[in-house]
This record gives C-alpha cells, sequence and structure tokens, in this order.
C-alpha cells in the first residue's frame, strides 16, 4: 500500500513540480530586479514591510487559513452531494468570501499607518522610511482581495484533481512584476511603486486565469450571497482558529521583522532575500508535495481511511526529508557563492550579501522543519481540528520569542532566522507527539531508516561543498565565471548525495527519482 500511495502522489505531484518550478525561476528574476534596483537600502526595507502585511493576510485567508478549511468540506461535497449543490456551495463561498476580504482590504488601507507602526517602529528613526512604506502599503492592500479569490480557485480545482493550471499562476505573477518593474520604475522617484503596481497587476493575472477551467468545470460567477449557509458557517468556524494556527510562521514573521526593523539598515531586507532562496530551494519540490497532500489527506479523513491516511502522512515525510535535508546542507556551505551569483549586481552590494549570508545561515537549518510543519498541519486539518495547532502556535510563538530575545545580542538578525528555525521543530515535534497520541502509532522504523541514511549522505555531501568553496570559489570572479563553478558545485553535490544514496538508500531513491519520470514502479 505504501508504494501505490507514494506513487500516487508523485504521479500527480510531476505536473504541480514543473509548474513550481518556473514559477521558482520566474520568481527568482522577480526578486533580482528587486535587487538591482532596491538593494538592501531604504527603498528594499520599505517594499518589504510594505508587502509583507497584506502578503501575510494573503496566505492567512488564502493558501493557509481558508484552503485548509474549505478543502475538507469541498470534499466531502464531492463525496456525497449531488453536483448541483456542490457548485451552490462553491459559489456562496466564492462571494461571501469577496466581501469580507474586500472589508479587510479597506480596513488595511484606512488604517495602514499604524499597522506598519506596529509592526516596523524602527523605520519612525530614518526620514522619510515610514511615510514611503505606508504609502506603499496602502497602494498593494487591495492585492489580497484578489489573490485570496485566486487561492480558492486554486483550492476548487485541486480538489477536482487539476494541479496544472492552478500551479501555473504564481508564474503569471512574478512575470507582472518583472514587466512592471521594467517598465515603470524609471517614471517613479522612487523605484519601489513599479513593483508595488506589479504586485497589484499580478494579482489580477492569477485570479483571472482560473476563471475559465472553473467555469467549463461547472462553477458559476453570477453574485450570490448566504452567510447563513451551513457548509459555509462550517468552515468560516474552522477558519476562525485556523488564522492563529496555519498562519503561526508568519506570525513569527511580523514578530521578527519588528525586532529587524530597529536594527542597521537592510537586516529587514537581507531577511527577505535569505528566506526567498530557501523557499527556492524547497519550492521545487516540496511544495508540489504538499500541493498533492492535502487534497488526498481530506479524501482519506472523510471516508474514514486510518490506515491510508497515516501511510501518505510516513510518505510524505520521507519524500519532504529526502530534498530538504541536502537543500538545507548545501545552502549552509554554498551560501556565499549562491548570494553573490544571484543577486550580487547594482545596489545590491558586498555588504548586501554579507547581511543576506548571515540570516540565510540560520535559516537553513530549519529548512525541513518548516516543511514538516506543514505537512502535518494539513494532516491536522484533514480532521477538521484546528484548535489543536492553535494551542501549539501558541507555544511556538513564545519559544520564538524566547529565542530572539536570548541570542539578538550577539547574532543580531541571525537570531530572528535562528528563532524561526527552532520554533518549527518544535512545533513539529509537539504536534507529531499529540497526533500519534490520538490517531494511534505511526510505523516509523522505515522512517528512521531513510533518515540515518539521507542524514549520512547530506553529512558527506556537505565536506565536499566546504572543500569546493574554501579552495575553489574568490569572489573576485567574474559572474560569468561564478555562474560555472556554482553550477559545477551544485552538480557535484548532487552526483555525491545521489551516488551515496545509491549505495546506501537505493529504495529510497528510487521513490525519489519516480518524481522526475514516468514509470511507474
Amino acid at each position: 500500500m505504501n508504494k501505490i500511495i507514494s506513487t500516487k502522489i508523485l504521479h500527480s505531484a510531476r505536473i504541480v513540480s514543473l509548474m513550481t518550478l518556473l514559477s521558482r525561476i520566474a520568481g527568482y528574476f522577480r526578486d533580482r530586479c528587486m535587487s538591482v534596483y532596491l538593494g538592501t537600502g531604504l527603498e528594499a526595507d520599505a517594499f518589504t514591510i510594505a508587502f509583507l502585511i497584506p502578503n501575510v493576510l494573503r496566505r492567512l485567508f488564502g493558501e493557509g487559513s481558508m484552503t485548509a478549511a474549505f478543502l475538507p468540506t469541498f470534499s466531502d461535497f464531492l463525496q456525497k452531494e449531488k453536483n448541483e449543490e456542490t457548485w451552490h456551495f462553491a459559489r456562496i463561498f466564492f462571494w461571501n468570501l469577496m466581501l469580507i476580504i474586500t472589508f479587510t482590504a479597506l480596513l488595511g488601507i484606512v488604517f495602514s499607518p499604524f499597522i506598519v507602526n506596529l509592526i516596523a517602529p524602527g523605520y519612525k528613526n530614518i526620514e522619510g522610511k515610514i511615510d514611503l512604506t505606508i504609502s506603499l502599503n496602502r497602494l498593494i492592500f487591495p492585492f489580497i482581495i484578489l489573490i485570496s479569490l485566486s487561492a480558492l480557485e486554486m483550492a476548487i480545482l485541486n480538489a477536482l484533481n487539476i494541479f496544472g493550471l492552478p500551479a501555473s499562476t504564481p508564474i503569471f505573477f512574478n512575470l507582472s512584476v518583472i514587466s512592471s518593474a521594467l517598465l515603470l520604475q524609471r517614471f517613479f522617484s522612487h523605484p519601489s511603486y513599479a513593483f508595488a503596481f506589479g504586485v497589484l497587476a499580478g494579482g489580477f493575472v492569477q485570479f483571472a486565469i482560473q476563471i475559465p477551467k472553473l467555469a467549463r468545470s461547472g462553477m458559476k460567477f453570477l453574485p450570490k450571497f448566504n452567510f447563513s449557509h451551513p457548509a459555509f458557517r462550517k468552515v468560516a468556524l474552522l477558519m476562525v482558529p485556523g488564522f492563529f494556527a496555519i498562519g503561526i510562521a508568519q506570525i513569527n514573521i511580523y514578530i521578527g521583522q519588528y525586532y529587524a526593523s530597529h536594527l542597521a539598515e537592510g537586516s529587514v531586507a537581507s531577511i527577505y532575500y535569505a528566506d526567498r532562496v530557501m523557499e527556492l530551494a524547497l519550492g521545487v519540490y516540496g511544495i508540489a508535495i504538499f500541493t498533492v497532500v492535502l487534497p488526498m489527506l481530506s479524501r482519506y479523513a472523510s471516508l474514514n481511511n486510518i490506515d491510508d491516511f497515516k501511510e501518505t502522512l510516513l510518505t510524505s515525510f520521507r519524500l519532504i526529508i529526502i530534498i530538504t535535508i541536502p537543500a538545507a546542507t548545501g545552502l549552509i556551505f554554498l551560501r556565499y557563492p549562491i548570494i553573490e551569483v544571484l543577486f550580487q549586481q547594482g545596489k545590491f552590494s558586498s555588504s548586501s550579501t554579507e547581511l543576506t549570508c548571515i540570516a540565510l545561515f540560520y535559516f537553513s537549518f530549519g529548512l525541513p522543519g518548516f516543511a514538516l510543519v506543514k505537512i502535518i498541519v494539513s494532516a491536522f486539518y484533514s480532521f477538521k481540528d484546528t484548535l489543536t495547532p492553535v494551542l501549539v502556535g501558541c507555544i511556538s510563538i513564545a519559544t520564538n520569542l524566547l529565542f530572539i530575545n536570548l541570542f539578538i545580542a550577539s547574532l543580531l538578525h541571525g537570531s530572528i532566522a535562528l528563532a524561526s528555525s527552532m520554533s518549527a521543530y518544535i512545533n513539529f515535534l509537539l504536534l507529531l507527539f499529540i497526533f500519534i497520541k490520538r490517531k494511534g502509532h505511526l510505523s516509523f522504523s522505515p522512517f528512521l531508516r531513510s533518515f540515518i541514511k539521507i542524514i549520512f549522505a547530506s553529512f558527506i555531501m556537505g565536506l565536499l561543498s566546504y572543500f569546493l568553496t574554501i579552495h575553489f570559489w574568490l569572489p573576485t570572479m567574474s559572474l560569468a565565471k561564478k555562474v560555472l563553478f556554482l553550477f559545477s558545485f551544485i552538480l557535484l553535490d548532487i552526483g555525491c548525495y545521489g551516488g551515496l544514496l545509491y549505495i546506501i538508500a537505493r529504495e529510497e531513491l528510487t521513490e525519489f527519482m519516480q518524481f522526475f519520470t514516468r514509470k511507474k514502479q
């Protein structure tokens, strides 16, 4: 059964992975545009906070709480209700959500000065920084309307086992931001405004491009409001605590940026760049697994198929660590070559590289933890349990605050990344312990054997990365030579890691390689 479930996940994830890969590539060029035009100076810090606020709300309303609460309920409709009733519920939820998010966006625009001062109070110490941040934030806030509705469209299509189109929409978002930055930045005294307009354009494209497919599937878009609909009220009740549960990482980001705003200029932006590199490392493979696993877990929970649910959960854990552990190792040892190649140009100087590498070093340790938390939280949501992640999330926030205050004097902005990483593992382990207590034993022996093999292979790969960086990397090399060397380093690391897995973990390697082929084992 484990092999059948694994193949099923990987088969569905291949299309998502391709789209995610293209999205991450486009996302990199978006961030490179930002690094070239904004660097890690005042405008970069201002735009980072201005975009952070609605972007976090987007993750709560869209990718996070709403999606996790909506999917199990919509899956129940697909399994148990008539087609007409299913689409009637989807239509009502769409328009109710639009009204709620629009009201939220208006509140955000009105109270933007208060919100920005709350998140980044340190900006008041630099002339013009807080005013620019507020102006950008007000411009970007309507983005949450478009992107939240886009996330709902994505959830519906995923529940229908349509993954390719929804996974491709971030590509168009990134291309919109890039186009806006290149075409409009010359018309503004502050080039960050060009990026803000690009965010709005990208949100609209993400929303609009999924409408035809939904309409062909049966969705009707004529306005229909009904806040008393039983299924809507059910999802809304699940969402309320879910804002906190699924958004713990986002709340921790707010906390981190609050402290970073009091540190040296560039601290906020460098944390952003480091986080983006980490997401790039995870996104090619990990996001594809997340996208496919949640609907699958929801279906098994709806059918009360606990055995297959547990098998899917453990398989997901193994598929995640086989990529995130070596990815984290590579980021730790190759962080300077990576940041120099990806961003060091234009206003992004060598000092910007140094700031970003410090944050990336500490973020990298948490990469497997961040990924595993997403999986285990999805497991709780599949059983419509939102309270448990909320309670554990409170502990996560408390530990994040504790670790920041313990290390900020010595590590500066690095303490923010380290605290986030440590809190992620505490969050995961507590949730896993509670899940086992409630749902029964998980067969961890195969997972632990795989874990030990992966750790060993990643350690050897890390030694190779360290050797290559120490003996062959020179910051004074040309960009073309740096790209060639970094590409060679990564290929050697992949060869080392893959070769070791072939020797000591052939079953795990075969399972992973199914992700890239159509061959069924």
